[in-house]
C-alpha cells in the first residue's frame, strides 16, 4: 500500500531552494562599481561601529546615574561660595557637607492690615509677592499686593465698575457745530 502523504519525499522529486547550487556564477562587477561598493562596506562598517560605542557610552551613563547615591557629594565639590536656599542665610561648606538635613527656612509672621468688613475674594502667590482680591465694605474690589518677606504694600489698586467711573482710556469726542 502507498502513503500518498510521503510519496515524493524517498524519491527526493521536490525542490529545496537552500540546498541547491547555483546555476550561473556570479559574473565579476566592474572594478569602478567594485571600488564604490567597498567604499560603502567601509563606511557602513565605521558608522555601525560609532553607533554601537555610544550606544554603550549612553548604557554605562545610565547605569551609574542608578546605581550611584545622591549623598556621594564629597566636602571638596561644594563650592564656598554656594549660596543658600534660604535668603539671608550664609552657608559654610564644610558644615553643610557635614549636615544631612536640609536647612530650615526661618519662620516669618505678618499681618496685613484690611479696613473692618473687607473680604478676600482670592488669592494669588508669586516668588515674594502675595495678592489678594478683597470686597470692601463700600462694594468696591481691590486690589492689595503685599511683599511679605519685607513687610510691605507694594500697590494697591481699586477697580470701580460704578456707572461714574472715568474710563481708563478717554476716547475723544467730536466737535459740535455752535448753536446759531
Amino acid at each position: 500500500m502507498r502513503d500518498d502523504y510521503q510519496s515524493g519525499y524517498d524519491d527526493m522529486d521536490y525542490q529545496d531552494p537552500y540546498n541547491q547550487q547555483p546555476t550561473q556564477p556570479q559574473a565579476q562587477l566592474d572594478p569602478a562599481v567594485e571600488k564604490v561598493r567597498r567604499k560603502l562596506m567601509r563606511l557602513m562598517m565605521i558608522s555601525i561601529g560609532i553607533t554601537i560605542v555610544l550606544i554603550l557610552i549612553i548604557l554605562a551613563a545610565v547605569i551609574y546615574k542608578v546605581t550611584s547615591s545622591p549623598s556621594e557629594k564629597t566636602p571638596t565639590e561644594v563650592s564656598k561660595t554656594e549660596a543658600s536656599p534660604v535668603p539671608g542665610a550664609e552657608t559654610d561648606a564644610t558644615s553643610e557637607a557635614k549636615t544631612t538635613q536640609p536647612a530650615v527656612p526661618e519662620f516669618i509672621r505678618r499681618s496685613i492690615a484690611l479696613p473692618q468688613g473687607t473680604r478676600i475674594l482670592s488669592q494669588s502667590l508669586s516668588n515674594d509677592m502675595i495678592a489678594l482680591e478683597t470686597l470692601t465694605p463700600e462694594g468696591n474690589t481691590e486690589l492689595v499686593i503685599y511683599d511679605y518677606r519685607q513687610g510691605h504694600l507694594v500697590a494697591g489698586i481699586t477697580v470701580d465698575t460704578s456707572p461714574v467711573a472715568k474710563q481708563p482710556v478717554e476716547e475723544p469726542t467730536p466737535q459740535s457745530q455752535p448753536a446759531q
